[in-house]
């Protein structure tokens, strides 16, 4: 199954983004938005995953996570890999979020699941194209540049399971397999 981690950003922030986004032009046609229920923070991405190891990865990335404490984040800009994903930024304790993306990476090597080995970059996937052709993002950008959305406070991450199937809008499915809760002060 493929697999990966994602902080949820609140009810709140996400509902705000939205209201944002409402007079964002939707062109061009072969941009495919992002859920807004499911909008999230990838905290690491693994990939297929054998079932037989999704156990001790749940429990190493549990492990890892429950030794780092909530943190404050909001949503604010926005960017481009390449003309083909568009994406919000991230603002608040963005240092943590990195620490956080590493521990989990990290404990995913003991389980053998892949990890993407890129440089973490904490956004939040707005949109892509639906080809391998970068597109004129130009006023989704402009519209974007000043957004800062209310913080939030990140207290949770959850291992969530893409499903093979798209929804018939195209879009991923997604599926919470854990809730698994950042440090608690104690």
């Amino acid at each position: 199954m493929r697999l990966f981690t994602a902080v949820l950003p609140s009810g709140d922030a996400r509902e705000h983004l939205r209201a944002a986004l409402a007079p964002v032009p939707r062109e061009p046609a072969r941009l495919r938005w992002a859920d807004p229920d499911w909008w999230h923070l990838t905290v690491a991405y693994f990939g297929e995953v054998a079932d037989e190891q999704v156990p001790e990865l749940a429990a190493r990335i549990a492990g890892a996570v429950s030794r780092h404490p909530p943190f404050t984040a909001a949503i604010e800009g926005a960017g481009h890999f390449g003309g083909r994903v568009l994406w919000a930024g991230l603002a608040g304790e963005v240092p943590a979020a990195h620490a956080l993306a590493g521990a989990v990476r990290e404990a995913a090597i003991p389980a053998d699941a892949r990890r993407d080995l890129r440089p973490y970059r904490p956004h939040i996937t707005l949109a892509r194209t639906t080809d391998r052709d970068p597109a004129p993002l130009d006023r989704q950008l402009a519209a974007l540049s000043g957004y800062r959305g209310p913080e939030w406070r990140a207290t949770e991450v959850l291992l969530v399971r893409t499903n093979p199937q798209p929804s018939p809008q195209g879009l991923p499915r997604y599926q919470a397999l854990e809730r698994l809760p950042l440090a608690t002060a104690g």
